[in-house]
């Protein structure tokens, strides 16, 4: 079947038809989405879930309206347009709201998740996978296919189970590990995936195979981090020595600075979505402070308003081609198993890792959070977007389309919308006051320690503060030290800013040893000390625009005060 992004296949008035319903539906379910995550709160109906029953419903009616030529309108969207349009603001926002502080205090936990149990998880479904097929009990692929949907369908997307963490104010150990582990779990399961679908086609998959797979895997993750390291760094260079005097060049530098890295690691041959992750970590530390006190507001804004357009457009899609694929594409048995043995392969990620957790390091993961994190692991964009990559060498591409469309609706129907009662049951502590405070090992803070004696000054400019103004004073001398924007006026709403009498003059660090600590390293006061004043903050330190009740994500690495992320 032709998609949108393909050239020639179809009139431009059907292309047009198409995408003009596309945006309506994309609209009116993110009206949806506010009335579910913001007003009414349904205990048993997720944002991703409405979303792809919205879809689901139009693609029924359509079908059954238009027959056969059905497909005609419940086309899909090109992989091309998924990994170059969709996948990038979602992940890029991933990393860019991604805390430093919490996330090195539970690194080895998240990178064990993560990468470890990525890879057993997928090494187990597709090799599962393909003893079942030389058996004959399910259906036929390669042993490469095999090991390519078993990364694919590894790859978690818990945006459901976030949101509600996100709204219920989950206990911070149990959010930071399931958001952290998503974030490098897709990472890795596309590295994976990547990897294995270069040997769909050739000769027989041998044990050198898999020597040859490991080690272009460790290649291609580090290198595409180290990609996205340099360019977080480059990004931060740029806007400590060039002073971009308007937001409107501020932010299409900012965006276009982060777009690239991930067609960079592509054009040589690494992971362009791993580079646009790392980019995007970094890009949060160093580059964000070196950005005037608008661009900073309007950074978060705008990466999370792409983020959640991309990802709601995902599910949309995906409900949208349930009903455009032909039945001999789904073989029941393919799905069944597939299932059983997604739930087993992450049976074997979270409690043997967790037991070495417990072992071996100060983060102890109790048997229920542990129950949580299996339960956790939905499949979604990701999963979805790579089986639409997936090699159609033995014309395979259409089935595994159809299974895991099938499996990432079983998980977001089934799993999401029982994430509460789940909660509930797992005895999980809700209403949790929002806490950045960790307690770095002896080695975690030295890290720190060296970090801001060698990279910090090198990468960022003190701040310039006047000593009896805000930003939206007439006498505020900026980050750059030159007077604000014409009018006066800087935020991220469009609204009239409070006066100078409103705030105190300087907003200073709540924390007095905070406010020494910034004046004997010449580091200077943040931008975000004043932005937090001004909106205030939610449970989890991210900063609501009272005009639009838009959430903007906010907060300053060293002092812990950073965001997390605004799930759909």
């Amino acid at each position: 079947m032709a998609e949108i992004g393909d050239e020639g296949e179809y009139s431009e008035a059907i292309v047009n038809g198409f995408i003009f319903a596309f945006l309506c539906l994309l609209a009116g379910c993110l009206i949806m989405n506010h009335m579910i995550g913001h007003k009414y709160h349904p205990k048993y109906i997720s944002e991703a879930g409405a979303v792809v029953a919205v879809g689901l419903v139009i693609s029924g009616i359509v079908r059954l309206v238009l027959h056969r030529e059905a497909k005609d309108w419940l086309r899909g969207i090109s992989p091309t347009v998924f990994f170059i349009g969709f996948l990038p603001p979602i992940i890029f926002n991933s990393g860019y709201t991604l805390r430093r502080k919490v996330f090195l205090y539970y690194f080895v936990p998240i990178v064990f998740y993560a990468v470890i149990g990525t890879f057993l998880s997928s090494l187990f479904v597709g090799l599962s996978l393909y003893a079942l097929a030389q058996a004959h009990l399910s259906y036929s692929l390669s042993m490469a296919e095999c090991l390519a949907f078993g990364a694919l369908i590894s790859a978690t997307d818990p945006v459901s189970v976030l949101s509600v963490f996100e709204q219920l104010k989950v206990d911070p150990l149990m959010f930071y590990l399931v958001f952290g582990e998503s974030v490098l779990n897709d990472a890795v399961a596309l590295v994976l995936f990547n990897i294995f679908s270069k040997f769909v086609g050739t000769e027989a998959f041998t044990t050198a195979s898999m020597g040859f797979a490991i080690v272009d895997f460790l290649i291609i993750f580090f290198g595409s981090m180290a990609v996205g390291f340099l360019f977080g760094c480059l990004s931060a260079l740029l806007f400590k020595h060039i002073d971009l005097r308007h937001s409107i060049y501020e932010m299409g530098v900012y965006l276009l600075l982060a777009y690239i890295p991930s067609l960079f690691g592509t054009a040589i041959e690494l992971s362009g979505i791993v580079c646009i992750l790392f980019t995007g970590m970094f890009s949060r530390h160093y580059t964000h402070r070196n950005l005037s006190v608008k661009g900073q507001a309007l950074a978060f804004f705008i990466f999370s308003l792409l983020a959640v357009l991309s990802e709601t457009a995902v599910f949309l899609e995906l409900g949208l081609s349930v009903f455009s694929g032909e039945k001999e594409y789904f073989h029941p048995l393919l799905i069944i198993w597939t299932l059983l043995l997604i739930l087993i392969g992450r049976a074997l990620n979270i409690y043997p890792i967790s037991f070495l957790v417990n072992r071996f390091t100060s983060v102890k993961v109790g048997r229920n959070v542990q129950h949580m994190l299996w339960f956790a692991g939905l499949r979604g964009a990701m999963a979805y977007a790579c089986s639409k990559q997936f090699s159609n060498v033995f014309g395979n591409q259409p089935i595994i389309e159809a299974t895991t469309m099938v499996i990432v609706l079983i998980t977001v129907f089934g799993f999401g919308t029982f994430t509460i009662t789940m909660l509930e049951k797992m005895e999980i502590p809700l209403g949790v006051p929002a806490t950045d405070a960790v307690n770095l090992s002896e080695n975690q803070s030295r890290i720190l320690a060296l970090e801001e004696k060698y990279l910090v000054p090198l990468l960022q400019r003190p701040l310039e503060f006047s000593s009896q103004a805000t930003p939206w004073s007439p006498n505020y001398r900026g980050r750059h030290g030159h007077d604000q924007e014409e009018g006066g006026k800087e935020g991220g709403s469009g609204d009239a800013m409070p006066s100078a009498p409103e705030l105190s003059p300087v907003a200073y660090p709540r924390d007095p040893g905070e406010r020494l600590r910034r004046e004997s390293s010449g580091e200077g006061f943040m931008a975000n000390d004043h932005i937090d004043r001004l909106f205030g903050y939610n449970a989890r330190g991210s900063i609501e625009m009272s005009a639009s009740g838009a959430g903007i994500a906010e907060g300053d690495g060293d002092d812990g005060q950073e965001s997390q992320r605004n799930v759909i």
